[in-house]
């Protein structure tokens, strides 16, 4: 069931989503479907690397052992996309 949303951000976060939302072809009510679904899983799974992901695994040393790499990802993709 589809329930409408209706949500308050800064304009320039606002355009750059619009600019994302195009170049990848997809709307931005799906973009922000997709982001919330990635947050209320409690895991994420890497089901396949691209080339370039493969090429680069293994370089960087974690020195905090206590953090994983889902961590680190989940880190990232946050400030990506809640600056």
């Amino acid at each position: 069931m589809l329930t409408k949303l209706t949500l308050s951000m800064d304009n320039e976060v606002i355009i750059t989503a619009k600019e994302y939302a195009i170049t990848h072809e997809v709307s931005l009510s799906r973009l922000v479907e997709r982001y919330f679904s990635y947050l209320s899983q409690e895991s994420i799974e890497i089901k396949s690397n691209t080339p370039i992901v493969d090429g680069l695994l293994g370089i960087a040393k974690n020195h905090n052992k206590e953090i994983n790499s889902k961590t680190l990802l989940k880190t990232a993709l946050n400030k990506k996309f809640l600056k």
